[in-house]
């Protein structure tokens, strides 16, 4: 049975982490790999391949969204009449996909960064500096070359959406072990990150 394990409030709209598949009513989610490509809700979208979902505000009084991460950023965006749910991992981030054009038609006023993997336990290979050749997010301790995902993403977030409030959790996934994380031990588990309102089931 799933766990609440994090939320966050942005007006009537609800930020919910969970550490399996909640028993909600027309949870609606898309199926992801790894890509650029965000859609919009609607029945013909569901399980379409894609990485993020646009949808109206008033879509989650009869629907929840959902993206599974283990690792990845979940990323909220909350706009006035329109709201997306984004799962960015490295490479996502690499593509761009928190910084479409789509996205910023939004207008968003909040952008929330959820639970995913912190620099200290995202230990990467030289090789992988290349994706990210000009970031000045990596740190090399011991001998190891740790990459800081979220603040490299941060920053490219406060630099495409000036106007917006952007944070983030603070948890890591990989250190709490409430939440799942594939970098911990490949589990197959993910995490379910939520958009709904007060009154969604």
């Amino acid at each position: 049975m799933s766990e609440l394990l994090h939320e966050k409030t942005f007006q009537d709209i609800l930020f919910e982490v969970y550490n399996d598949k909640p028993d909600f009513d027309h949870l609606f989610q898309v199926h992801q790999t790894h890509s650029p490509i965000i859609v919009e809700l609607s029945p013909e979208n569901c399980l379409t391949e894609a990485d993020g979902i646009i949808f109206k505000n008033s879509e989650l009084k009869k629907s929840c969204v959902a993206i599974k991460t283990a690792d990845c950023l979940p990323i909220a965006y909350i706009g006035k009449n329109q709201s997306a749910l984004v799962h960015a991992g490295w490479m996502g981030v690499h593509q761009k996909i928190h910084l479409t054009e789509s996205l910023k038609r939004l207008e968003p006023t909040d952008i929330y960064i959820g639970p995913c993997i912190h620099r200290e336990s995202f230990e990467v290979t030289q090789e992988f500096r290349d994706h990210f050749p000009n970031s000045p997010y990596f740190t090399k301790v011991d001998g190891k070359l740790n990459f800081d995902l979220v603040q490299h993403a941060l920053s490219e977030l406060k630099e495409f959406f000036p106007a917006a409030n952007i944070t983030q959790s603070g948890i890591c996934t990989f250190k709490n072990n409430q939440y799942n994380s594939y970098r911990r031990n490949k589990t197959t588990i993910r995490n379910w990150n939520i958009l709904k309102t007060k009154g969604t089931l």
